[in-house]
């Protein structure tokens, strides 16, 4: 059953990425530092999402990460110019998806259940500190969506 859950969570993390991706390539080079709401700028929304997913696929030990982490800006008070740009962006979002399903294949099905989390805020186990990851990438995600809509852009295909 477990080996179920654990190519569930890998199919779903594969699709969530394909439409971050989709999303983030949406936005034309002119709206990605752009918006009314610095909040809602794509390229801080993505550098947001990028932080969190260096976060919880980390590997290391809990420990060491602040010091090692990929993206150490404040993704919320940095000028929206420090960001990358869309290319980059770009880039380091397929990265991301590499390194979410390498994280994935890493726990395997019964490490995802007997594992402890890096992060205790995400839960009891790997499997849980992965559906939170989940769900932090679908809520910002989400915030792409009504922005591309907003901004009278493509919409990103359900996946």
């Amino acid at each position: 059953m477990i080996e179920l859950a654990a190519k569930a969570l890998t199919d779903h993390f594969s699709r969530a990425w394909d439409m971050m991706l989709e999303a983030a390539n949406h936005f034309p080079e002119n709206h990605w530092y752009d918006a009314p709401d610095e909040r809602l700028q794509p390229a801080r929304i993505v550098y947001h999402v990028l932080m969190g997913s260096d976060r919880y696929t980390w590997l290391g030990p809990a420990d060491d990460y602040l010091a090692k982490r990929q993206f150490s800006l404040d993704w919320m008070k940095a000028p929206v110019q420090e960001f990358p740009c869309k290319k980059d962006a770009i880039r380091h979002l397929e990265e991301a998806k590499t390194r979410t399903l390498g994280w994935i294949q890493h726990f395997g099905p019964s490490g995802l259940i007997n594992e402890k989390p890096h992060w205790p805020w995400t839960g009891s186990c790997a499997l849980a500190q992965g559906l939170y990851h989940l769900r932090h990438l679908q809520h910002h995600l989400a915030e792409l969506a009504v922005e591309l809509r907003r901004r009278g852009l493509p919409a990103v295909a359900w996946k």
